[in-house]
């Protein structure tokens, strides 16, 4: 298993409010990256479902007219929207995703 702080990422999350973070610049994601989908993929699959839901339930896909996923990292969140709503979605609205390491956003497939 991969350790953040092997990654730079230290004093990211312990347990309390922790005004010490050490800020990951592109360089430390782009090393990540091969390992991120691996760490999030299983723990992001239920509460992607709960947000899209709840989100849906505000706003139906159906009227929307664009669609941000910003700090997008690998895509889970705006795979899950294509395939879940993608039926739904009109055909011109945008769907954009945004994240500051190139090697995360080569690794969306939408």
């Amino acid at each position: 298993m991969l350790r953040l702080d092997e990654c730079g990422l230290k004093n990211v999350y312990d347990g309390q409010v922790n005004t010490n973070v050490t800020v990951a610049k592109g360089d430390i994601w782009e090393k990540l990256v091969g390992s991120y989908m691996k760490i999030s993929y299983g723990t992001t699959l239920k509460p992607i479902g709960l947000m899209l839901e709840r989100a849906t339930a505000l706003l139906p896909s159906s009227k929307a007219t664009g669609i941000l996923d910003d700090g997008c990292g690998p895509g889970p969140i705006m795979a899950r929207i294509v395939k879940d709503y993608g039926l739904n979605i009109p055909e011109d609205c945008t769907l954009l995703r945004t994240d500051f390491s190139e090697a995360m956003l080569k690794q969306v497939e939408v």
